[in-house]
């Protein structure tokens, strides 16, 4: 068969014949995509129905066990008070403290990781106050200023302090920070 047409409009019909065969492909293929989605939601939700039993039930189970959790610790403090020998006006454990610290931690990161991360955690139970060092790596100077703020806020704790070398770095800097408890 001879094609007589001209080649411009030879090549103008191919390329259109391209943009229909295009076009009706990408159609099906997002008519096939809508169709698989619409047939998978019923079983999906058919699926959580048939565990949501199972669900509630782990989660029971979660909170049970946290409270057994808690007892323990409970358990452990009473015993760590009577190793490390702390009398009735130093209230403040181990755990405690570094509870206090976690919380003020947590306040200043606002559920983004990385703002300020613990390296070290020491526990001194010295003759006039209870005290805690801390060492770690602050994303920057507003964010361990935020750390100390935090901290000394907190009714429990008496001083926050940390050495000016722990704000010489703009970014990423590594401090050491002395909290006195009261």
């Amino acid at each position: 068969m001879i094609n007589l047409l001209p080649i411009l409009v030879r090549k103008q019909l191919a390329n259109e014949h391209r943009v229909r065969v295009a076009t009706v492909s990408l159609f099906m293929l997002a008519f096939l995509v809508c169709t698989y989605a619409a047939m998978a939601l019923p079983s999906f939700f058919a699926l959580f129905d048939a565990h949501r039993e199972e669900i509630a039930r782990v989660g029971a189970t979660t909170s049970a066990e946290t409270l057994a959790q808690a007892e323990r610790v409970q358990a452990a403090n009473s015993n760590a008070k009577l190793l490390l020998g702390i009398t009735a006006e130093q209230r403040l454990l181990p755990s405690a403290a570094f509870a206090l610290v976690e919380r003020a931690r947590t306040q200043v990161a606002k559920g983004v990781a990385g703002i300020v991360r613990l390296e070290r955690f020491d526990y001194k139970n010295g003759e006039q106050a209870l005290q805690v060092e801390l060492a770690g790596v602050a994303r920057d100077r507003d964010a361990l200023r935020q750390l100390i703020a935090v901290l000394e806020s907190m009714p429990e704790v008496a001083t926050a302090d940390a050495p000016v070398a722990s704000f010489l770095p703009s970014t990423q800097l590594p401090f050491t920070l002395t909290i006195t408890f009261q």
